[in-house]
């Protein structure tokens, strides 16, 4: 049987911020966060992933995403560039790649310092993110801990600026 949670285990806060000071605050943040190119966008010569998407559904042809992420940017970075020379050598393709984040993402890097590290990727500086984007022509998607997390704001940001067009799941619980 699902138990029914009060408001406060859900929303902690006793007061939700302001609808219209957060919209303010979100226009002044978009001033500041210029959308970067990446590495897919250049060598499919698009906008976004999601006009990507349309041309290949009218082309018929699905697109294909996998999951990569070890405890090293450089190293997935490398990984990437990798797998998909090898699969275009043999005429494959890949689309997307999935970065699997530790959940410590989730959090601001002063809060991360206090937090056990787990096996998974942190990106600590702006170049980790750039290396991700510009490692293969396979559009990033930033999932896990982008949206819904305090670092929430920084981690979007910088999955923008990087070059990403598309990011979220929420974190996990």
């Amino acid at each position: 049987m699902t138990q029914l949670r009060e408001r406060a285990q859900l929303l902690p806060e006793p007061e939700l911020p302001d609808i219209a000071a957060l919209i303010a605050e979100g226009r002044q943040l978009a001033k500041s966060v210029t959308p970067g190119r990446n590495a897919f966008l250049d060598h499919y010569g698009v906008d976004s992933e999601a006009e990507y998407k349309r041309r290949c559904v009218a082309e018929g042809r699905v697109m294909l995403h996998a999951h990569i992420g070890f405890n090293d940017a450089a190293k997935t970075a490398r990984s990437c560039a990798e797998i998909w020379e090898a699969l275009d050598k043999k005429g494959y393709r890949i689309d997307r790649f999935g970065y699997c984040f530790d959940e410590n993402m989730g959090y601001p890097p002063h809060m991360r310092a206090q937090m056990g590290k787990g096996a998974s990727l942190i990106l600590e500086k702006e170049e980790d993110w750039l290396r991700l984007t510009r490692a293969a022509p396979v559009a990033p998607h930033f999932g896990d801990y982008m949206i819904g997390q305090p670092a929430a704001v920084e981690n979007a940001s910088m999955a923008i600026q990087a070059g990403a067009t598309t990011m979220g799941n929420l974190g996990s619980y």
